[in-house]
């Protein structure tokens, strides 16, 4: 936000019940559920486990077993690290320092139990939270809710899905003005391979036909849900959504396809992403399906304040594999064109990338047509061959994506997770809060 203070670096672990309780004991006590467990070894962790958790009561997993390691947002005046498999962390960042304080699992005073996304969706114009809760990880809570929070973090009306009757793996989903989408794939999952030690709870079914869900926004129901057939599409994240402003009753989406899906199981560098349009008429069901590139693209990111509008930019890693990206490329989404292109130096990786508006405190797309793109795009690169890391800031205006800014980092930044950007005034505010309510 301007001025000649000096760029700060700072990595914490988020203290999670799973971080504290294994740094306690110098060593894993938990099941990676997701890569599973196998063999006569796989057989004993998974009984200590069990024993441990459900017997002597010595691991305490109604605390959760969450990492907080996928996405990160700011919300209500406060800073919520996310994973999936458990409730939301929330953390403080000193405006002063920028150092990192864990405060506590964030339950939305009460409301929330067990987990939620780690990408729920902020409408950037009423300000409130869209997301939603499933059973990936713990067996005896597996069904799926959807539920929304108003702008000051007060959690409204939560619905159960019971048209979706066995969890499966839904990372991601969309949000517009009027509706919610939702995405049931062929990856489903089964925690009973945990004690079975068959490995990963993620299994393929390849008699399945995945589905894209639309539900009104503000549903008094699951009910509401309309499912269409979507047979081979299995995104991973969407890049946005929005419905067609001639009837609203077209929902126009873009997302990652993962192609071939019977590999993902096997690792992400097996598969591709395919960014796709895809068109959903309210009136006939019809759903169209348009291949927008053929590059291997995932990591989209829009202009925050466009979430759920119609927009035309999207800013896209290009995986070389999943989740390393070798370069960044700037789509113009009504046409499919490259319209900015940044490669990578050999050896050189990316993250996922953040745009950052240069036209207002607010973030928003600009202050007059046309200046959606008017800002920056941020990322961490690492070079392999160096052995160094950076944050590096590009016009995101510009064709090559011109490097304005670079900061060379002490550590490296791990591959393949989700940032956000926070400004100045705004963790000033949570500061105050934490100072007031005397919980940094």
């Amino acid at each position: 936000d301007g001025g000649d203070s000096p760029a700060i670096f700072c990595s914490r672990f988020v203290r999670t019940n799973k971080y504290v309780t294994e740094r306690d004991v110098e060593g894993g006590v938990f099941l990676n559920f997701i890569a599973g467990n196998r063999g006569l070894g796989g057989i004993q962790e998974a009984a200590l486990f069990c024993l441990r958790a459900f017997v002597t009561g010595s691991i305490d997993i109604s605390r959760g077993f969450g990492l907080a390691n996928t996405s990160i947002i700011h919300f209500a005046d406060q800073l919520l690290a996310l994973a999936e498999s458990d409730l939301p962390y929330a953390v403080h960042v000193s405006p002063s320092d920028g150092e990192i304080t864990t405060i506590g699992q964030h339950d939305f005073d009460g409301y929330l139990s067990v987990n939620m996304t780690a990408h729920p969706k902020k409408d950037p114009n009423t300000g409130e939270l869209f997301g939603y809760k499933y059973g990936p990880i713990i067996p005896f809570f597996s069904k799926f809710s959807y539920f929304w929070f108003d702008r000051n973090g007060k959690k409204q009306r939560e619905v159960e899905i019971s048209s979706v009757d066995r969890p499966s793996l839904m990372h991601d989903f969309a949000v517009t003005r009027n509706h919610v989408v939702f995405f049931d794939t062929e990856i489903v999952m089964r925690p009973l391979n945990i004690l079975l030690v068959r490995g990963s709870i993620l299994e393929q079914d390849p008699n399945k036909t995945p589905r894209i869900g639309a539900l009104s926004r503000y549903a008094e129901s699951g009910d509401e849900i309309r499912w269409f057939d979507a047979p081979g599409f299995n995104p991973s994240h969407v890049v946005n959504a929005w419905e067609e402003e001639e009837d609203g009753q077209t929902i126009v989406l873009f997302a990652s396809n993962l192609v071939p899906f019977d590999q993902f199981v096997c690792g992400l560098d097996r598969v591709r992403g395919c960014l796709e349009k895809i068109e959903i008429d309210l009136r006939d069901g019809k759903v169209t399906r348009t291949p927008m590139s053929n590059l291997n693209l995932e990591l989209g990111v829009i202009n925050p304040r466009c979430v759920g509008r119609k927009n035309k930019y999207a800013f896209m890693g290009i995986c070389d594999p999943i989740p390393k990206v070798s370069g960044l490329v700037k789509l113009d989404l009504g046409s499919g064109c490259v319209v900015g292109r940044r490669d990578y130096p050999p050896g050189c990786f990316g993250g996922e990338p953040f745009f950052v508006a240069n036209c207002g405190d607010d973030g928003g797309c600009g202050p007059r047509e046309g200046e959606e793109d008017d800002g920056y795009v941020m990322t961490y690169l690492h070079d392999e061959n160096r052995r160094e890391s950076s944050f590096v800031i590009m016009n995101a205006k510009s064709p090559e994506l011109e490097i304005v800014a670079e900061v060379i980092l002490p550590t490296r930044v791990p591959y393949g997770f989700h940032g956000t950007f926070i400004r100045e005034k705004d963790l000033e505010q949570m500061d105050r809060l934490c100072r007031d309510n005397k919980i940094q």
